[in-house]
């Protein structure tokens, strides 16, 4: 039988490699990045100096000095992760989008993997990125448990194959 464009003769299966190659394309670790970032953000904006104080730190690390200086420079580092998240994550998708334009990232026998993983990832940063606060969340968790446990059914469906499936 003749190979395809992977190397890998027609009616074989994808390896789980490739099924997650497949399945993480450049804008799915831009939606990561982001939605890490504000989740990130957000507990420190939760948090308070008292609070912080009160953590366990590190063995190697030195005591707590001056909380509430260690509070709001851990919050502005925060707050610089998640804008520079944002811009990435808007860079991200304005360059995958401009090669798009001139190739096809979206090709051989898991295509549409492909083109599922491009549409999730785009849609997910768009929802983060957007000005519904219940999708941005939404999104965020989808993002951080959800894609996960997907990857994991996708695997365990792979092993399986076709004649485990139909039981």
């Amino acid at each position: 039988m003749p190979a395809d464009d992977t190397g890998r003769t027609a009616g074989t299966k994808a390896t789980a490699a490739e099924l997650m190659d497949a399945r993480r394309p450049s804008e799915r670790f831009a939606a990561l990045t982001l939605a890490a970032a504000q989740r990130d953000l957000r507990v420190a904006l939760a948090s308070n100096p008292e609070e912080m104080a009160g953590w366990a730190r590190h063995p190697e690390e030195p005591p707590w000095t001056d909380p509430v200086a260690e509070y709001v420079a851990w919050v502005v580092r925060m707050v610089e992760a998640e804008r520079h998240a944002r811009a990435g994550a808007v860079s991200s998708v304005r360059a995958c989008e401009d090669y798009d334009r001139s190739h096809d990232r979206a090709v051989g026998p898991l295509a549409a993997v492909i083109a599922a993983a491009i549409r999730r990832a785009r849609a997910a940063i768009s929802a983060i990125l957007g000005s519904n606060p219940v999708l941005a969340q939404r999104a965020r968790d989808d993002v951080l448990n959800g894609w996960p446990e997907d990857d994991r059914l996708a695997v365990l469906a792979l092993d399986a194959g076709p004649a485990e499936e139909a039981r």
